[in-house]
């Protein structure tokens, strides 16, 4: 919904939808994917949901072997509230549009007079301009550059991710280290994901926006502690790597008994 197709995909795009509508079966990784699939003509009983994910047993077994309380205390020495996002840095992440709004709040102190942080981990084609634009913020922006081990000891240290853009792996990667989640229009997943008792999905997020969501989730712990108990939940109950595993098996079986039944018909 957040990508606009090129002009090849859409002098492409019946060739496309007759492609997808002869598949035995389609595996569709959000509501709002199936929805198009429907859209298009595929058939319900040969549409399979499963929903994207990290892979979540193998970032539990990291959580394991960490020690939560320790890590939020040690970055939480001089800051009260840090936000994260985790993606690569290119136009279509908005990551510019999360530095807008964290500015909004970035001045305000608590009763210790400590100020929030804002922790970019990734890297791409923006980081520089996204470093300029961070300038007047000082010490409270860190950019982490591209991070492939130990990702799970930042995600354990925050308090909040945000997600202001395309994009949707990040969100079950924050969801099953139990940390509330700020999202926008993404890859259809976030849908999905982020319902009200995990964090705040918001459509037609601006910085002004964003920056309320910030300050909302700053002032009442109470209310993170709840959606991040409600966000491991979630991961356990369904949004994981073996349901994802078994939404392919069911896809598998769809499109050889379809198969079959073309043939025999042929």
């Amino acid at each position: 919904k957040g990508r606009q197709p090129s002009r090849l995909r859409q002098l492409l795009q019946p060739l496309i939808a007759a492609t997808e509508r002869s598949a035995d079966a389609c595996v569709a990784y959000s509501e709002r994917g199936a929805a198009y699939y429907r859209k298009i003509g595929v058939p319900s009983d040969r549409l399979v949901v499963a929903t994207n994910v990290v892979d979540t047993e193998e970032r539990e077994n990291a959580i394991g072997r960490l020690s939560r309380d320790d890590l939020y205390a040690s970055a939480h020495n001089d800051t009260d509230f840090i936000v994260l996002f985790v993606g690569s840095l290119y136009p279509g992440k908005r990551v510019g549009l999360l530095l807008e709004g964290f500015a909004q709040i970035g001045a305000e102190q608590d009763q210790l007079e400590r100020r929030p942080r804002l922790w970019i981990v990734g890297d791409g084609p923006q980081r520089r301009a996204l470093e300029a634009q961070a300038q007047g913020l000082g010490e409270q922006v860190r950019f982490f550059g591209q991070v492939t081990e130990g990702i799970s000891a930042l995600f354990l240290s925050s308090d909040v991710f945000v997600l202001p853009g395309l994009g949707g792996l990040a969100i079950s990667d924050a969801l099953v280290h139990g940390l509330p989640v700020v999202a926008s229009i993404g890859d259809g997943t976030e849908a999905d994901l982020v319902t009200s008792d995990v964090g705040i999905l918001d459509e037609d997020l601006n910085a002004e926006r964003l920056a309320m969501h910030l300050r909302l989730l700053r002032r009442d712990a109470g209310l993170r502690s709840r959606l991040s108990a409600a966000a491991r939940r979630k991961i356990r109950a369904g949004a994981n790597t073996d349901n994802y595993v078994k939404r392919l098996h069911e896809a598998i079986a769809i499109a050889t008994a379809h198969g079959r039944q073309r043939r025999w018909r042929e």
